[in-house]
C-alpha cells in the first residue's frame, strides 16, 4: 500500500450507536490504523476516554430534518473529510449515512462503507415509504460498499433494489460487533443468577422473562406487557431493562396494570445487563423492526434462548423450537403462545435449547472473530482502492 498507516473514521448520529463501532475501531487502531469516531457531542467520549480512537464531536440532526439541516450537517462532515483525508469512512443510521455518504463522495474518500444495521422505511406507507426508500437507495449508491448485519438482511436489501449483489458484504455470519464472551461469561452465570434472584426474592422455580432495550411501542413492549398479564401466573417474573425516558409512549392502561404487579420490575438503565440475563430463563424482544440486535447474542452467550418476532436478523439466530421461539410482528396472540410454549418446556428440552443457542453464538458470533473479519475486510477494501 502507498501509505503505511490507514486512516479510518466511523460516523453515527447517536452516541449509543457510536459505541457499537468502538471495539472494531479500537481493534484496527491496535494494528496500526489511525482511528477516528464522529457523533453528536458526548461527554463519555471526551478526554481520551476511547483512546486510541480520536473523537470528533459534530452536531447532527436526527429524525425528520429539513433540507437546510442536511446541507449544514453534510458541509460540517465534508470539511473534516477534506482536512483529514481518510482512507476509509464508514457510517451507520439513516441520517448519518445520508450526510456522510454525500460528504465522503464530495471529498473523494476512496472507501465509503454504509453499515446497514436496519432499514427504517419498512415502518412507512405511501409517499413517505417511497421517499425514505429513495434516501436509503441514494446512500447505498454513493457508498463503495454496503454491509448489512445479517445475510437475510442482505438478501432482502438486494431484492428491494437498494444495491447490487457485488456491493453488499456481510462480515462473517453477521452482526455489527459480535458478543464478548469475556463479558458475557457463561462460567459466571450461576453466580450472577443467584445474586439477582436473591436481590429480588425470586425463587429458583420461578420462570423469568427479560427485556433489554428502548421502552417504546416499536420494540413490542406493549405486546410483551399484555402477553405477560395474560399469562397470569405467580410462578413467572418479568424484568424490563432500559431508560425510562420514553416510557410514557406506551399504552398507559397496560402500564398502570403492570405497575401494580409484584412480579414485573422496571429496572431503568443498568450497567450490568449480563447479570439480569443470567437470572432469566428467556429473553424477549418482540420488536417491529431490527437489524441484527446484539441483545439476543448477549442472551445466547449465557445460554438464554430468545423469543423474537419474525424479522430478518432476529431469525438469522433464532430458529423456532430450536434456539428459541418466533412470533409474528404486533401479535399479542402469537407472542403469548410462544411464552406459553417456553413455560411448557421440560428440563431436558430447555437444556437442549439453551445449549444449542450457546454453541451457535460461541462458534459464529464471538466478538474477537468479528473484529478480525472487520480488519481483513478493511485491509482488502483499501488494497483494492489503491490498485
Amino acid at each position: 500500500m502507498d501509505r503505511i498507516r490507514i486512516k479510518i473514521c466511523g460516523i453515527t448520529t447517536r452516541p449509543g450507536t457510536a459505541k457499537i463501532m468502538v471495539p472494531t475501531l479500537t481493534y484496527v487502531a491496535e494494528r496500526g490504523y489511525d482511528s477516528y469516531l464522529i457523533c453528536q457531542p458526548c461527554d463519555n467520549f471526551r478526554n481520551g476516554s476511547i483512546s486510541p480512537i480520536t473523537y470528533i464531536p459534530v452536531e447532527m440532526g436526527r429524525g425528520a430534518v429539513s433540507p437546510i439541516e442536511v446541507i449544514k450537517c453534510t458541509y460540517r462532515l465534508y470539511k473534516i473529510f477534506k482536512n483529514q483525508r481518510f482512507d476509509v469512512v464508514q457510517y451507520a443510521s439513516s441520517n448519518a449515512g445520508l450526510y456522510a455518504s454525500i460528504a465522503a463522495w464530495l471529498a473523494h474518500v476512496p472507501v465509503r462503507i454504509f453499515c446497514q444495521w436496519g432499514v427504517p422505511y419498512t415502518d412507512y406507507t405511501g409517499f413517505k415509504l417511497k421517499f425514505f426508500k429513495f434516501l436509503e437507495y441514494f446512500t447505498c449508491l454513493l457508498s463503495t460498499s454496503v454491509q448489512p448485519d445479517s445475510h437475510l438482511n442482505r438478501a432482502w436489501a438486494i431484492s428491494e433494489g437498494l444495491f447490487k449483489p457485488n456491493k453488499g458484504v456481510v462480515l462473517g455470519k453477521g452482526s455489527a460487533q459480535g458478543v464478548s464472551l469475556q463479558r458475557f461469561d457463561i462460567k459466571k452465570k450461576s453466580i450472577w443468577r443467584e445474586e439477582i434472584r436473591k436481590r429480588y426474592q425470586i425463587d429458583e422455580n420461578v420462570r423469568v422473562f427479560s427485556f433489554v432495550g428502548r421502552i417504546v411501542p416499536q420494540k413490542g413492549v406493549n405486546e410483551l406487557l399484555e402477553s405477560f398479564i395474560r399469562i397470569g401466573r405467580n410462578d413467572t417474573f418479568l424484568f424490563v431493562l432500559g431508560a425510562p425516558d420514553e416510557i410514557e409512549s406506551l399504552n398507559q392502561d397496560l402500564l398502570s396494570k403492570v405497575r401494580t404487579m409484584k412480579n414485573v420490575v422496571f429496572t431503568g438503565s443498568v450497567s450490568n445487563p449480563e447479570c439480569y440475563l443470567a437470572a432469566s430463563d428467556f429473553f424477549v424482544l418482540p420488536s417491529y423492526r431490527e437489524g441484527f440486535p446484539n441483545t439476543i447474542l448477549e442472551a445466547g452467550a449465557l445460554g438464554i434462548p430468545s423469543i423474537v418476532t419474525r424479522i430478518n436478523g432476529m431469525v438469522d439466530l433464532i430458529v423456532d423450537g430450536e434456539t428459541g421461539f418466533v412470533c409474528e410482528i404486533k401479535s399479542v396472540d402469537t407472542l403469548f403462545d410462544c411464552m406459553v410454549r417456553a413455560l411448557a418446556l421440560t428440563k431436558e428440552e430447555y437444556y437442549n435449547m439453551s445449549n444449542r443457542v450457546y454453541e451457535t453464538v460461541k462458534n459464529d458470533f464471538n466478538a474477537e472473530y468479528i473484529k478480525e473479519c472487520f480488519y481483513q475486510n478493511r485491509q482488502q477494501l483499501v488494497r483494492d482502492s489503491r490498485s
